[in-house]
């Protein structure tokens, strides 16, 4: 698990863990088994490359060396029907931190043109 990545874990805010891969299947899928296994989060899973992304609507995703692929797990304490805000509300994050460091940001539709895109995924984990 070691990348040029590993140093970004020194800047994470104080509780907040992370796992760096130089590849992994889906950084979606280990947020999802380390969930099950109890892991409490706030948890960064980052990978380098991807092997077996999943993109919108069961559409392969393509996750080449280059680009940054990463997961959050979180257990946030909210009700399902609040949930479908999140993608947005972490958007407009990540397009507030690109123009508070003087990178021209544009929101835009998926369409392979994409600064960074956001999904959730929920899953009751007894």
């Amino acid at each position: 698990m070691t990348t040029d990545y590993q140093d970004w874990g020194a800047s994470a805010p104080a509780g907040v863990g992370a796992h760096f891969y130089e590849e992994c299947g889906s950084t979606n899928a280990v947020a999802t088994e380390l969930a099950i296994a109890g892991e409490p989060g706030p948890l960064w899973i980052i990978a380098g490359q991807q092997s077996a992304g999943r993109g919108s609507r069961g559409r392969a995703w393509t996750s080449k060396t280059g680009n940054l692929y990463a997961s959050l797990l979180i257990r946030p304490q909210l009700e399902p029907k609040d949930l479908t805000a999140l993608p947005f509300i972490a958007a407009l994050a990540v397009r507030d931190a690109f123009i508070a460091h003087g990178a021209p940001a544009l929101m835009c539709a998926a369409n392979g043109r994409t600064m960074c895109s956001f999904a959730t995924a929920r899953r009751a984990v007894s």
